[in-house]
């Protein structure tokens, strides 16, 4: 993932992946102002598969990004750190407007098909400065990240994944 540089960040779809990424940056603290998107309500299968973000108490009455945004305040304290965490509503059920994705630094997907994702990132990249557009899933034991820092982004120090040495070589990023 960028480096995160005390900047605003959505991360957008709260299931296992999207809730320990958040749970992450409220650790590091490296940012500004988190904001967590999803419209789903909490469910049985949530509390089971995705705790200890949603609780019992949760289901049918939070949406998941109120329920992850109590967790983070709860065990983060994040009343007294230097950083904010809000729950972003945005209505409609086409997802995420656009337009909010110019809000941010940094805007985290980890639900959505891939029609809306290139849609997402084409509009991230032609934004200026552009919006650092991440998508990373995980399906069973397979799990990807792609980041994109736009077209005029050529920092080749920072590494976006562990590589080895002969793999730097065979992808000459040297």
């Amino acid at each position: 993932m960028p480096l995160i540089y005390s900047g605003s960040v959505l991360v957008c779809g709260l299931d296992s992946i999207g809730c320990t990424i958040a749970a992450g940056l409220c650790k590091s603290g490296d940012f500004h102002k988190l904001y967590v998107y999803d419209k789903n309500v909490v469910t049985k299968e949530d509390v089971e598969n995705i705790s200890p973000y949603f609780v019992e108490n949760d289901i049918g009455v939070l949406t998941r990004g109120e329920a992850v945004r109590n967790y983070l305040y709860k065990r983060f304290d994040v009343e007294h750190k230097k950083y904010d965490v809000e729950t972003s509503f945005f209505t409609g059920s086409a997802g995420v407007p656009e337009g909010a994705l110019s809000l941010v630094d940094i805007v985290i997907f980890t639900t959505c098909n891939r029609t809306q994702l290139i849609r997402y990132n084409e509009y991230c990249r032609a934004q200026k400065p552009p919006v650092c557009f991440v998508n990373a899933c995980a399906v069973g034991l397979l799990g990807y990240t792609f980041v994109d820092r736009g077209i005029k982004f050529h920092d080749k120090s920072f590494r976006y994944c562990l590589l080895n040495e002969s793999a730097y070589k065979c992808l000459d990023l040297q």
